[in-house]
């Protein structure tokens, strides 16, 4: 049986909530934990977490926040209003223990206003009928312009996806199935169109040469020397193409960002601190993942001439060839 709601052993009490709403928010701002809100009427409450409490207790006075929450408690504060609540820190934790601490007071605690029982979960929740399709609505009509797609095609570029995730995936996958309504509303969509000659020609170049790239990649772990030499291969290839009138290979994306000549290339060059070691990579991408950090991370650390959490210095190094 769960346990009635008291204020032992909390860290804090704040019950005129409306007027010291600033005090809450700068004592709590960029501090992670377990909070919780009680109606001082009927005693019915709501436990949550944040890594920032501060910032989720203010958000809970904006409007626009309660309307779109659409939840058990933001109905309940925008019909009794905050001066009926009171608000509490019934614990201060670091970030990484938030999950299994709020899952304690889940399971010890009353929360009649929550709406899931399992914390970091949406498991038991379910949009209404009416919900499903206002948002149904809400996406009709909607078309994504051919600049947002390249910004969302750039954004991708460059992340992988770890092999458990791939299994999680695919497991999830196993046993959906299409159904013979949705595969005929599918083909009906797709009648009357179709793809440009010079589509269906990258189309095809793009699966030969990935088709390639896979097969002459299976098993191998090239090591930095073998990398180089690879490069130098590839320099010679290019120049050759190029010298026979045709099309121009560009090597690589980042050309364009340092506005490299047809006769530079570069190289991301890592120092590591420890072990006065550099490290010479081709793209950011090969660099995340040897360091398992995320190549946005890298790129924003490039050409500062800071030390990266003291490991590491990140720099261009443009080459003429």
């Amino acid at each position: 049986m769960l346990k009635k709601n008291n204020n032992d052993n909390i860290e804090k009490l704040y019950l005129n909530v409306t007027f010291i709403k600033n005090t809450i928010f700068k004592e709590n701002k960029n501090k992670s934990g377990i909070y919780r809100w009680t109606n001082k009427k009927n005693g019915k409450s709501y436990i949550g977490s944040s890594i920032n409490i501060g910032n989720r207790f203010y958000s809970y006075f904006t409007e626009n926040f309660l309307k779109k929450a659409n939840t058990k408690i933001s109905n309940a504060l925008n019909k009794h209003k905050h001066d009926k609540f009171s608000f509490e820190i019934l614990e201060y934790c670091p970030k990484e223990n938030l999950i299994e601490r709020e899952q304690y007071y889940l399971d010890n605690y009353n929360h009649e206003y929550n709406i899931l029982t399992i914390a970091g979960s949406t498991y038991g929740y379910k949009h209404t009928d009416q919900a499903r399709k206002k948002m149904s609505e809400s996406r009709k009509g909607r078309f994504v312009s051919p600049e947002t797609r390249f910004k969302i095609s750039l954004g991708n570029k460059g992340k992988f996806v770890s092999a458990e995730t791939r299994l999680k995936i695919s497991l999830g996958n196993k046993g959906k199935f299409v159904s013979a309504e949705t595969r005929l509303k599918m083909s009906l969509k797709r009648k009357g169109k179709f793809a440009s000659a010079e589509t269906r020609l990258k189309m095809s170049l793009s699966k030969k040469n990935k088709k390639r790239l896979v097969l002459s990649m299976l098993g191998k772990n090239h090591s930095v020397d073998s990398k180089l030499k690879i490069s130098e291969n590839l320099k010679k290839y290019y120049n050759l193409m190029n010298s026979d009138g045709k099309k121009k290979f560009v090597i690589n994306k980042q050309r364009r960002r340092y506005n490299l000549t047809e006769n530079q290339i570069w190289t991301l060059v890592v120092k590591e601190i420890i072990t006065d070691k550099e490290n010479i990579f081709y793209s950011y991408a090969s660099a995340a993942k040897y360091y398992n950090i995320k190549y946005k991370t890298i790129q924003k650390w490039t050409n500062t001439q800071k030390i990266y959490k003291k490991k590491y210095i990140f720099n261009i190094k443009i080459e003429n060839y």
